[in-house]
């Protein structure tokens, strides 16, 4: 039985959870008076707090709780109408409850309580009576709120959850830990030669179990982002008002889930994002008016999943982070020089205000100060393994971007040797796998620059570190032997790429992470530790930490040049693809900027439903295909139980491809064979290490094998959009030959006749000689770029009105507001088909009335 201090513990987490939904709701109430849903929940939250207060004694509570309960009665009437101070007042009621809620039973009403309740029915008595408010009035204030019916309570569907002891939960969750530790070992003794069939069949069992028992403990401990992000309206409206600022805030991915331990350490960083962008990023009203910006500001915090990792973006529309402010203070305070300043891009430069005691802003107050304090930010991140990325346009606003992992728990990571040490490194950072063989030119390849060394890979140079020196052995590349292997991970570490030699490289492995022990903290390059299925303990290896062992990055005093390693331009953009092959021999490839994931699933999920087939993943169930069922291919019966499912993103329609095996991702030029296999959903082929490879157009293969999606979003089957003139011509300026072959297919198809450059200076070439209707140009291209480009075209007379669009992967303000000024009529990010044709189809018939405006001018 229950103890009556238990039942107190769940009465003060019941109450919580009414006092969250009671404060979202008088927000709600401040801006919509009409709003009667808001007052019966508030009234239903008091009731509930103030009958289960009495039934533990807790007079003080059960006072407070009555005295809103009369108070929103008053409301509920229409004896009264909402007003600043009320809400204030209000709000104040809230806090003297929640502070209750955690003091002992019998506490008497503080004085500052007693204050707040006289502060709240002094306002009550201040109001006039509401008599002459009329019915059709009341009608009008609901219509313009949009309150059309009830809206439901936000403590419904209560019995789908259970409460569980925080403890029994980290313990079920250590527990797990040890048992994939478990799984591990038994995996490589089911690898030895003297393995039996019996054992191996055990291991594989215990793989699978192991598996799902993870995923269904991680669930346990994972919550909706909802649960810290409901928190910020009360406090931008407190700020706002008493910063005298209008602002007006938007939320997204509320349902988004978490590691709870996670979610607790986000609210402070959260809050001193909110902070700086209320205090010191968003200006005040009449500094708006005069910047010609509405007088009400706009925050908006956003959360959403990108692959494995969940990202929350604070961005705010004001003033932006001053580049030229950044260099000053920077010179200034001797963290760089300023021709050390002059080989930064405006990303590197925007990352000094992470720094500690590197400040922007031009006074400090008692809220926060522009770059005040982030360093604080960038570290509590980076405890729980994120990285936080800021992106700022001057005058426009700033982005900051948190990126988490799911969890801190367990991650995926490559087990490396160096030195006869064994390291992890989080699967996460790492971009390839790079093997030089003694006899491959590896003088060409292993270089210097600036007494550097680098790795020249595929045309362009990066960093290369060697685990070696790091951990204390003098100039490791020097010593290499001339018959010696160099293993090579290209490492992402926030925007720095650099190449890492190692050892040795095995599988990945998924490994338990725990804190780094206090002896070693010192030493920034570990995250933490994990014990591998061999019994060995290895470090796992922190992507930036080595960053700046070795001087690659900024530090706290000084800048050291690691900037000297800027690429160089490659001949053509590389391709990043996934190859793969279904149930014949042919080897496909596709885009992998169009892949979500890559799902490993068994014959059993997958069900046939009205002759379409389906799966079922993650609680999802997927539309799937045989792409060879629409390819001229041969189409054959798949016999093995493993299967994988390729997902799909940035599609008009999320739905996932069959495939039988998954051989490799990877990146390099390619060059299309145009007369090669073709058909409907086929880009072209391509030789990839000596293999004829097929490479697809999944938007027109989804197109062609379920129209129906077509439909949905209001497209016809066959084509998107018919431009007005069906001969009208478009130069195409794009140097990666998969993209530029996608958009050729989506525009033919729409009866547009496209002509293809594959950099600007041939894209210049072609413009002087042949005529086109529309230029669509990539940004970023070798010999001249989309920026020289447009240039050139704006200042010539006979071309300068010809219509142009950026169509780009650079999605920065920044990049966007560059493109617009320097004379592109729109910026696309790729790959929206449907924004494309339509974007087309505006500035075809504007540009057609500018010339009739002439005309009848």
């Amino acid at each position: 039985m229950e103890t009556d201090e238990e039942l107190r513990r769940e009465f003060v987490l019941e109450a919580k959870a009414h006092l969250a939904a009671m404060e979202e709701a008088l927000l709600r109430l401040e801006k919509h008076a009409a709003d009667e849903e808001a007052v019966r929940v508030i009234l239903r939250g008091a009731h509930s707090i103030k009958g289960t207060a009495g039934f533990f004694s807790m007079e003080a509570l059960v006072r407070v709780a009555h005295s809103l309960e009369s108070f929103l009665g008053a409301l509920r009437e229409r004896q009264a109408i909402v007003t600043s101070p009320m809400m204030d007042a209000l709000l104040s009621v809230l806090d003297a409850l929640h502070k209750l809620l955690q003091e002992p039973p019998d506490i008497v009403l503080p004085p500052d309580m007693e204050e707040a309740l006289k502060k709240l029915h002094g306002q009550l008595e201040a109001e006039p009576s509401l008599a002459p408010f009329h019915a059709a009035k009341f009608a009008e204030e609901k219509a313009e709120a949009g309150i059309l019916g009830e809206v439901p309570s936000l403590l419904s569907n209560s019995d789908e959850y259970v409460r569980v002891n925080k403890r029994i939960l980290n313990d079920l969750l250590a527990l797990t830990g040890e048992m994939v530790l478990r799984r591990n070992q038994l995996l490589r003794l089911s690898q030895q030669r003297q393995t039996s069939p019996q054992l191996e069949a055990v291991s594989n069992g215990i793989d699978e179990l192991t598996t799902q028992l993870q995923k269904k403990v991680l669930q346990t401990r994972m919550q909706p982002m909802s649960g810290i992000l409901n928190k910020f309206p009360r406090i931008v409206r407190d700020l706002s008002r008493k910063l005298g600022k209008e602002v007006s805030l938007h939320l997204a991915g509320l349902e988004v889930e978490l590691d709870r331990s996670m979610i607790e350490a986000l609210m402070d960083p959260m809050n001193h994002l909110i902070r700086n962008a209320l205090d010191h990023g968003i200006e005040a009203p009449s500094m708006r008016q005069k910047l010609k910006k509405s007088s009400q500001a706009s925050l908006a915090i956003r959360a959403y999943h990108e692959s494995e990792r969940v990202v929350i973006e604070v961005s705010d529309d004001g003033r932006g982070i001053s580049l030229k402010r950044i260099k000053e203070t920077a010179v200034q305070k001797g963290f760089a020089t300023e021709k050390e300043l002059e080989l930064l891009s405006p990303g590197q430069l925007l990352r000094f205000v992470l720094h500690p005691a590197f400040s922007t802003a031009q006074t400090v107050t008692d809220l926060s100060g522009r770059g005040v304090g982030l360093d604080v930010v960038k570290a509590n991140i980076e405890k729980i393994g994120g990285k936080i990325e800021i992106e700022s346009c001057e005058g426009q606003g700033t982005t900051f971007r948190l990126v988490l992992p799911l969890t801190l728990a367990i991650i995926s990571a490559f087990i490396v040797l160096s030195q006869g040490q064994t390291f992890a490194i989080p699967q996460a950072n790492v971009r390839e796998l790079v093997l030089i063989l003694p006899d491959s030119g590896r003088d060409k390849r292993l270089e210097k620059v600036n007494g550097k060394p680098v790795l020249r890979l595929r045309g362009q140079c990066m960093p290369l570190l060697y685990l070696r020196e790091l951990l204390g052995e003098d100039n490791a590349g020097e010593t290499l032997s001339a018959d010696e292997y160099v293993r090579i991970l290209v490492v992402k570490a926030g925007t720095q790429v650099y190449a890492l030699a190692v050892d040795s490289v095995y599988d990945t492995e998924e490994v338990l992470v725990k804190s780094v022990p206090e002896v070693m903290k010192s030493r920034k390059i570990y995250s933490g530790l994990t014990v591998l299925g061999d019994g060995n303990v290895a470090m796992i290896l922190d992507a930036e930490g080595l960053c700046l062992e070795a001087g690659l990055a900024l530090g706290e005093k000084k800048l050291v040049t690691a900037e000297t390693f800027a690429p160089e331009l490659a001949e053509q953009e590389e391709t990043y693809l996934l190859l793969f092959q279904c149930s014949g021999p042919e080897w496909l490839a596709a885009d992998l900027s169009f892949v979500a994931r890559i799902e490993e699933i068994s014959r059993e999920q997958l069900q046939e439903v009205g002759g379409k087939q389906y799966a079922l993943l993650q609680g999802e169930t997927l539309r799937v295909f045989q792409p060879e069922e629409y390819l001229p291919f041969a189409n054959r019966e798949i016999v093995q139980d493993k299967l994988y499912v390729i997902v799909t993103k940035k599609l008009h329609a999320k739905v996932g491809f069959l495939a039988s095996f998954i051989h490799d991702a990877i990146r390099l030029p390619l060059v299309l064979d145009e007369h090669g296999v073709q058909g409907n959903g086929i880009i072209g082929s391509a030789q990839v290490d000596g293999r004829i490879v097929t490479v697809l157009d999944l938007h027109s293969l989804v197109m062609y094998a379920a129209p129906e999606y077509n439909k949905r979003i209001g497209l016809p089957e066959a084509v998107f959009y018919k431009p007005q003139d069906q001969k009208a011509r478009i130069l195409l300026a794009e140097d990666s030959p998969v993209f530029a072959r996608l958009v050729q297919n989506c525009l033919a198809s729409a009866g547009y006749v496209v002509k293809i450059a594959e950099n600007g200076k041939r894209a210049w070439t072609y413009l002087q000689e042949e005529p086109f209707d529309m230029l669509i140009s990539d940004m970023e291209m070798p010999e001249m770029d989309g920026l020289e480009l447009i240039a050139l075209l704006r200042r010539q007379e006979t071309l300068k009105d010809i219509p142009a669009i950026a169509l780009t992967s650079l999605a920065g303000a920044e990049h966007r507001t560059q493109a617009l000024q320097a004379g592109f009529d729109r910026y696309l990010v790729k790959l929206d088909r449907k924004e494309l044709l339509e974007t087309l189809q505006e500035l075809r018939l504007q540009s057609a009335r500018e010339v009739q405006d002439g005309r009848e001018a």
